[in-house]
């Protein structure tokens, strides 16, 4: 918007722009104040050069340089539009190589460090683009500036190197990561390497990212986590193994084997700063943020890459498995089950509060997970916590005071059929009542909520066993009026689709009564009891819905004359099309995942060609004590077979071992 002080630009001159009508803009030089014209401005406070720099009109700022004063075409550069953005910041965002160069070579250091009202240069615009012109506007811009632009930093604390990493292309990151000097920091203490492992093309963006700034591996955000902790928290297994590939590396080279004295690499094993062992501002390592999440194949990687992670225990003194038992990640406990050494080491290790994982389990009234841990030989039933409580001691305590009486009687029954006892007291007084506000408050929620869900499907059991009562007495066809022994019959007795709807009208009154009695059951006070309830109801009700849709069906079609088949076929299917719908909406989940992985599996093979020529010169093999980063070369030249990582892939590298160069350890393809 305009102020006062500020001319309105002539329409002729603004559709001349616009046009690239240079011969327009020559018109004006009769008059004297040629300037004070060419200053003026639009509604969006866009000059000449604004315009022409969108358009991409390099004569028309050509010509304009010779019509006004030096003076006035340098405020022209400069001049900001509504948002704060200078021509220059208009042509970056309009991808004109030419006009950026153009108006670089007119302008002084000052000019082109302008930042727009988000307090970013043309260099981050340009950072956060992806095509060749774009990477070239970078070249320009970094050039002519001696690289002073990739040191700015905008108002959200984004350097360019950061911008490129998280929503810009590859090209332009790569360029700007041969600028040592270029931080690569971004909002909140996060480096380019957090934002670029979160991308859908991590795997590019994190190896060179890695490869020219390895210390980014160790790099902790405001919250103390690595980029590590976010790929543990989104699952990528491949992008784990990745980073923890370079983790090693890293650490290898950050020790320094001087300062050990002589035991030379036999002390390698003393640094302390492996990417696997950093914690966040909460103490919990990268293993403890895939438990959480239940991302059993990052949870593997890392003990593959660091055996010695499964011992880091957070704030509260817990290991992997009391985090992942404490969110009922139920595939995370079955793989340390199934882990003899694992299983061993962390089922009977004891957090801050003496808890093991068994007594987290019946805290939170997880009954699969009390079955597994019971399964495991050794597992100690009857050690007791610091507040000398056993397993069986916490399942009996929260007997009443839980909503979930039922469930934790099952756990009462499988602990004591295990073997579990008691501590030594009066069995009276094992049960105490629970008197936490907070508990009450989630109750309270959880019973209002069932109730609301009981509510529902109240309305609609209690709506369809009226409809088909009501079908029952009102029989398409009508009833016999003739006097006899079939006097009042249904006339249509014997065809039959009419046979099928009496039978599907039955079904769906029978089963909507069930529904309707079971959904009284919903006002326990056991949440097993309401869960169990609501459940049955729905599958019941399902039946109840396809009962009634198939009656309506038979029952129109059996009164359509024979004359009109098309039209009674048409009532069918569309009568059919809501059981039909209900059904796909149920198993759509199921049916997105395999389309999407199916869809994932043909573009990677027709991406694997392109992700090898790219990354061949890049990948490197670690061997004993040292890299072979020309065997990759050598297997390509031969035509040996060599998978590479690639985005959304749990491929590993595979190659025949009998091609392995001398010394070189072997790897072969893992699918999980």
């Amino acid at each position: 918007m305009t102020t006062g002080d500020e001319k309105i630009m002539d329409m002729k001159l603004l559709k001349g722009v616009r046009s690239g009508d240079v011969s327009q803009l020559k018109s004006f030089v009769k008059y004297p104040n040629i300037d004070s014209i060419c200053m003026s401005v639009t509604a969006g406070k866009n000059n000449i050069l604004h315009i022409a720099a969108r358009s991409g009109r390099k004569e028309y700022a050509m010509e304009l340089v010779s019509l006004v004063s030096s003076s006035t075409f340098r405020s022209l550069l400069i001049q900001p539009d509504c948002g704060g953005n200078t021509p220059l910041h208009c042509a970056v965002l309009a991808g004109h190589s030419d006009f950026v160069s153009f108006l670089v070579s007119k302008m002084d250091d000052v000019g082109i460090e302008k930042k727009n009202h988000q307090g970013d240069t043309a260099l981050h615009l340009a950072a956060a683009r992806d095509s060749d012109e774009d990477l070239e506007i970078v070249k320009i811009l970094v050039e002519a500036c001696e690289g002073r632009l990739g040191s700015d930093v905008n108002y959200a604390e984004e350097y360019p190197i950061y911008v490129a990493a998280e929503r810009g292309g590859f090209k332009i990151m790569e360029y700007l990561l041969k600028f040592r000097e270029f931080p690569a920091t971004g909002p909140d203490g996060k480096s380019a390497l957090h934002a670029a492992v979160a991308r859908s093309r991590a795997a590019i963006f994190s190896t060179r990212l890695v490869k020219a700034r390895p210390e980014l591996l160790t790099k902790q955000d405001d919250r103390g986590s690595t980029p590590l902790h976010y790929v543990a928290s989104c699952g990528d297994q491949m992008i784990t193994k990745l980073l923890l590939a370079y983790g090693d590396d890293h650490a290898t080279k950050s020790s320094d084997i001087e300062e050990y004295g002589t035991g030379g690499l036999n002390n390698f094993h003393l640094w302390s700063n492996h990417v696997a062992h950093i914690c966040d501002n909460k103490h919990k390592p990268p293993i403890h943020v895939a438990a959480v999440m239940g991302h059993v194949g990052v949870v593997k990687s890392i003990l593959e890459s660091r055996p010695d992670a499964c011992e880091l225990v957070d704030d509260r003194g817990r290991n992997f498995l009391h985090v992942a038992v404490k969110h009922k990640r139920i595939n995370v406990v079955k793989y340390v089950i199934e882990e003899d050494e694992l299983r061993d080491l962390l089922t009977n290790q004891q957090d801050n509060n003496g808890d093991t994982s068994l007594h987290l389990a019946v805290r939170n009234h997880h009954l699969e997970i009390v079955r597994l841990l019971l399964k495991v030989e050794k597992i100690a039933k009857l050690l007791r916590n610091f507040q000398g409580m056993k397993p069986l001691d916490l399942a009996a305590s929260d007997l009443k005071s839980s909503h979930m009486e039922y469930r934790m009687f099952k756990v009462i029954k499988n602990l004591i059929e295990s073997g579990a006892e008691f501590s030594a007291k009066r069995l009276d007084l094992v049960v105490v009542e629970n008197t936490s506000d907070a508990n009450k408050k989630q109750e309270k929620e959880e019973i209002e909520r069932c109730r609301a869900i009981a509510d529902n499907l109240t309305i609609v059991s209690v709506l369809i066993a009226t409809v088909t009562f009501a079908a029952a007495f009102t029989l398409p066809g009508g009833y016999k009026s003739d006097p006899g022994t079939d006097a009042g019959m249904a006339v249509l007795t014997n065809r039959n689709a009419f046979q099928i709807f009496l039978i599907s009208n039955t079904l769906a009154m029978i089963t909507s009564i069930v529904v309707t009695y079971l959904l009284v059951q919903t006002r326990s006070q056991d949440h097993d009891v309401r869960m169990q309830s609501i459940q049955t109801s729905r599958g019941l009700m399902k039946i109840s819905i396809a009962g009634m849709s198939l009656a309506f069906a038979t029952g129109t079609y059996v009164v359509i004359s024979t004359d009109s088949e098309w039209l009674a076929l048409v009532v069918i299917v569309m009568s059919c099309f809501v059981p039909i719908a209900l059904y796909t909406i149920k198993i759509w989940p199921s049916w997105y995942r395999v389309v999407v992985n199916g869809f994932n599996k043909m573009m990677m093979k027709v991406f694997d060609g392109a992700f090898e020529m790219l990354f061949v010169r890049e990948l490197e093999l670690r061997s004993i004590g040292k890299w072979k980063p020309s065997f990759i070369r050598q297997q390509i030249s031969q035509r040996k077979r060599i998978d590479l990582w690639r985005p959304n892939s749990m491929t590993y590298f595979h190659t025949p071992q009998a091609t392995l160069a001398p010394g070189l350890k072997p790897f072969t393809i893992r699918e999980y």
